[in-house]
């Protein structure tokens, strides 16, 4: 991650997602948590919004947060984290609440409400539909993948309102079900393997120039039938 976080076109077009949406929206001197920083690339791009927190619960991850000269990053496990009420304008989780090591998605997004403050606003990403599931969500960690239905019905029992839910990446949907029948028919012995890896430019510049138009068309709130991940705003009554 920490080598390819700034080149590769899945972390690129999610980075700018996230990034646009704080830019149209932002206040001046707006406290953000990264919930599951990583290697920090995030934290370090929007240090110019406001005060960044990261957690992380791999001391691995702080270790890089570190390299990148990122002081505010904590080594937090999520499941045992004591969330103190109104602290944020924002929350960030991408990819997190789906994670193995996460143990209740709910009792996160709990957390996530409470730690905001009135009006707040948590911007949610995680992976999409339950048949794409194949060997990269065992290398990557991911324990479970979502419908949209589900994000609205969680979000609501928690006490957010949503303000969009949408599917992003829906041109790498039907990449990634011929790569689920292909492993189906190799032996399902080989060892699990990520889909996050350095391309050939071309094909990392197109994919980020397709994503590019996805984002766009979130940005005007165009809804996607389908993808491989799922992006919310969701705000705080």
């Amino acid at each position: 991650m920490y080598e390819l976080e700034s080149t590769h076109w899945w972390f690129q077009s999610l980075h700018e997602l996230v990034l646009g949406y704080l830019d149209k929206s932002r206040k001046k001197n707006i406290n953000i948590l990264d919930a599951g920083c990583g290697t920090g690339r995030l934290m370090l791009q929007m240090k110019s919004l406001g005060e960044i927190t990261g957690f992380d619960f791999r001391d691995t991850a702080l270790c890089y947060c570190r390299k990148r000269g990122l002081k505010n990053a904590n080594l937090v496990d999520l499941n045992k984290w004591n969330a103190t009420e109104n602290q944020f304008d924002y929350v960030i989780s991408l990819d997190v609440v789906s994670d193995q090591g996460i143990k209740d998605d709910k009792l996160i997004l709990k957390k996530f409400h409470k730690t905001l403050k009135p009006g707040g606003k948590l911007l949610l990403h995680v992976p999409a539909f339950p048949i794409l599931k194949r060997s990269h969500d065992k290398a990557a960690t991911i324990r479970k993948r979502y419908l949209k239905k589900e994000i609205e019905v969680i979000s609501r029992e928690v006490g957010f309102t949503p303000i969009q839910i949408h599917y992003r990446l829906s041109f790498a949907l039907p990449l990634f079900l011929i790569s689920k029948l292909f492993e189906s028919v190799i032996s399902s012995r080989e060892k699990s393997k990520s889909d996050i890896f350095a391309l050939p430019s071309f094909a990392n510049g197109l994919l980020l120039k397709l994503s590019r138009w996805e984002n766009a068309a979130l940005k005007h709130g165009i809804s996607l039938p389908w993808g491989t991940s799922i992006f919310s705003i969701l705000q705080k009554n």
